[in-house]
Formats: C-alpha cells, sequence, structure tokens
C-alpha cells in the first residue's frame, strides 16, 4: 500500500510539474487540484503524509520544480533502499531457519536411531532376564 501511495504521489507530482510550465492562473487551478490529491494520498500512510507536507509547501510557496522532483526522488530511493534492506534481512533470516530446521531434522532422526537401538537393547535384556529366571526356577526344583 505505501508504494501504491508513493507511486501515485510521483504521478501527481508529476502532473503539479507539468501545471507549472503552464500560465500563472492555469498553474493555480492545477496545482490546487493537485494539493487536493496529495493530500487524499496522504491520509494512506506515514511516509506519504510527509512527502505530501514538504511537496506542498514546496508548491505553495512558489518551491522550484527541481526541489520537489528531487524530494519525490530521495522518497522513492529512501523507500526502495529500505525495502531491499529489509527484503534481504528477511531472506538471511529465512536462510538460516531453514539450515537449522534442516540440522534439528538431522539431530531428530539420529535421537530416533538412538532410541531403537535402546529399545532393541532393552528388549535383548529382557529376554536374557526371562531366561535366568527360568534357570534359576529350575535350580530351586532341584535343590
Amino acid at each position: 500500500m505505501r508504494y501504491t501511495a508513493i507511486f501515485l504521489l510521483a504521478l501527481i507530482c508529476c502532473q503539479a510539474v507539468s501545471a507549472v510550465s503552464l500560465r500563472k492562473s492555469a498553474e493555480t487551478t492545477k496545482n490546487s487540484i493537485a494539493i487536493e490529491r496529495l493530500r487524499f494520498i496522504a491520509k494512506k500512510s506515514t511516509i506519504a503524509s510527509q512527502i505530501v507536507s514538504a511537496v506542498e509547501l514546496h508548491l505553495t510557496s512558489g518551491g522550484r520544480v527541481d526541489e520537489v522532483i528531487q524530494i519525490v526522488q530521495d522518497a522513492l530511493d529512501d523507500v526502495s533502499n529500505k525495502r531491499a534492506s529489509l527484503s534481504d534481512d528477511y531472506l538471511t533470516k529465512k536462510t538460516n531457519l531453514e539450515n537449522l530446521i534442516e540440522q534439528l531434522n538431522g539431530d531428530l532422526a539420529n535421537e530416533r536411531a538412538d532410541l531403537e537401538v535402546a529399545n532393541s537393547e532393552i528388549d535383548r535384556l529382557n529376554g536374557v532376564l526371562d531366561t535366568l529366571a527360568a534357570q534359576i526356577a529350575n535350580l530351586e526344583i532341584e535343590l
């Protein structure tokens, strides 16, 4: 939603920039329309609100068009850089967690194998105990 708002903001700013090149009365009308559109977009997110405030200040105070374009470009670059950074962080964490899951699954498989060995040994020893108990019973009968 933020990217959509910023994209729309950039389009509206371009429209506002084109309005600056027209006559003063047409410029005022178009700027006011653009400012109204910008205010509508500003309601969508905090970043858009900050950008709209800066653009509105420049448009209403006679600021130069290249300054407005630079503000919008800087905001877009900032959002793009933050998105790339967050995406990289996400992929790194995802990879690390996937590796940890694989390791833990391997450990679990090893523990299950050890448990099977231990259960087999218990079964063998129970058999030995049964045999010894039978021998003891036979020896008691002989005595």
